[in-house]
C-alpha cells in the first residue's frame, strides 16, 4: 500500500470517528477537548490535600477523588471527592471542588452548608444521631445498620408480629428526636438469626415540625417467607395465565398487606395481552389475579381474577383492585 493510500485511510478513520462523536451530540468530543485542558488529576489532588489540611487539619482523609466534568457543569476542573474522619470511620461525606478556583462548588438542592468545616460538622452530627438512636434501640435489638433511608434491625431471637410492631413505633419515636436526619421516609427491616423477616415497616413524617410515625406495613420480598410463598402461588399464577393466553407484566408480584392485623394479604399478579409475533407494541393490561393468603395457616384462602376493561395505567388498575378487595389491603 502506498504512502498516499495510508494517509487517506487514516483520514477516513478520523472522519468516521468525528461523525460518531457528532451523533452522540458532541458530548464525547467535548469531553476529550476539555479533558486535555483540565487540570491533571494528580496535581488537582495535591492542591486539594493542601486545601483540606488548611481547613480541617490532618484528621480527615481522602477516600476517592474523581474528575466530575460533564455537560451539566461544563467544568473540566470540577472533582468529586469522598472524605472520611480518620478517628471515626463511619463519619464520611462528599464534596464537589473546583481545582482551578480552589473552592467548593455551589450548594445543591438549597443546601446552606458550603464549607468543608460545615459539611464535616453536619456529617459528624448525623453520625452522632445514628449512634444515639442505636443506643436507644439496642436494648430492644442486638444491632442496627443504616443504608441511607433503609434501616435493618438485627436479632438473635425469634420475632413475633407484636414485637415488630412495638419496636417500629419505638424506633419512630426515637428518630423523631433528631432533625439532622433529613429524610422524610425510612424503611425498617427485621433480621432474625441471619434471615430477613417478612414484615417491613415504612416510617414517615409530613414535614420538619412533625414527628415520625408508622404509616405502612409491607411484605419484604427478600425474606425466606417470600420464597416459600412464591412456590405455593406459582401453580395458580401459571394456570390463570395459560387459560387466557396472556403474559405476565412482571414475574414479581405486588403484595398488599392487611394493615389492621398484618396476618393476611393479597398477592397480585398482573397479566397483559400478548404482543403479536415479531412486533414491539404497547400492551394493555387485561387482568389481575389476586390470591388471598393466610400467614397464620400458610395457605391460600381464595383466588380472584379481575378482568381488565379500561386500565391503561397501573394506578387505575390498583384503584379498581382495592375497590374489590378493600382499602385496608395496601
Amino acid at each position: 500500500m502506498s504512502i498516499g493510500m495510508v494517509v487517506i485511510k487514516y483520514i477516513l478513520v478520523a472522519i468516521v470517528l468525528l461523525i460518531a462523536l457528532g451523533l452522540l451530540g458532541g458530548c464525547g468530543l467535548l469531553f476529550i477537548v476539555h479533558g486535555w485542558t483540565g487540570m491533571p488529576r494528580k496535581k488537582a489532588r495535591k492542591k486539594f490535600t493542601e486545601y483540606l489540611a488548611r481547613e480541617l487539619g490532618n484528621d480527615i482523609r481522602v477516600l476517592a477523588f474523581y474528575r466530575f466534568y460533564n455537560t451539566g457543569n461544563m467544568n473540566p476542573n470540577m472533582f468529586s471527592i469522598e472524605l472520611q474522619d480518620v478517628n471515626r470511620e463511619k463519619v464520611h461525606f462528599a464534596v464537589y471542588w473546583d481545582a482551578k478556583k480552589e473552592q467548593l462548588d455551589r450548594p445543591m438542592y438549597g443546601e446552606e452548608r458550603n464549607t468543608l468545616k460545615s459539611k464535616y460538622l453536619f456529617a459528624l452530627e448525623r453520625y452522632q444521631a445514628y449512634e444515639a438512636i442505636r443506643m436507644e434501640i439496642v436494648p430492644l435489638a442486638d444491632n442496627i445498620t443504616w443504608s441511607m433511608q433503609y434501616v435493618t434491625l438485627h436479632f438473635t431471637t425469634p420475632l413475633t408480629l407484636e414485637m415488630m410492631k412495638s419496636i417500629s413505633a419505638q424506633f419512630a419515636a426515637s428518630i423523631s428526636k433528631y432533625p439532622v436526619l433529613s429524610f422524610y421516609t425510612y424503611h425498617l427491616h427485621f433480621n432474625s438469626n441471619g434471615d430477613t423477616n417478612w414484615l417491613r415497616t415504612e416510617i414517615y413524617k409530613e414535614g420538619d415540625d412533625f414527628p415520625f410515625k408508622v404509616v405502612h406495613y409491607g411484605f419484604d420480598t427478600k425474606s425466606r417467607q417470600f420464597n416459600q410463598l412464591s412456590k405455593q402461588l406459582m401453580e395458580s399464577r401459571d394456570r390463570y395465565n395459560n387459560l387466557r393466553g396472556t403474559e405476565l407484566y412482571s414475574e414479581n408480584p405486588v403484595i398488599l398487606v392487611n394493615q389492621e392485623d398484618c396476618m393476611d394479604l393479597y398477592v397480585t399478579y398482573i397479566f397483559q395481552e400478548q404482543a403479536a409475533a415479531g412486533k414491539v407494541q404497547l400492551k394493555d393490561f387485561v387482568g389481575v389475579l389476586a390470591i388471598h393468603f393466610d400467614m397464620n395457616k400458610s395457605e391460600i384462602l381464595s383466588e380472584k381474577y379481575i378482568q381488565g376493561h379500561r386500565w391503561k395505567y397501573l394506578p387505575d388498575l390498583y384503584k379498581d383492585l382495592q375497590e374489590q378487595i378493600g382499602s385496608k389491603y395496601q
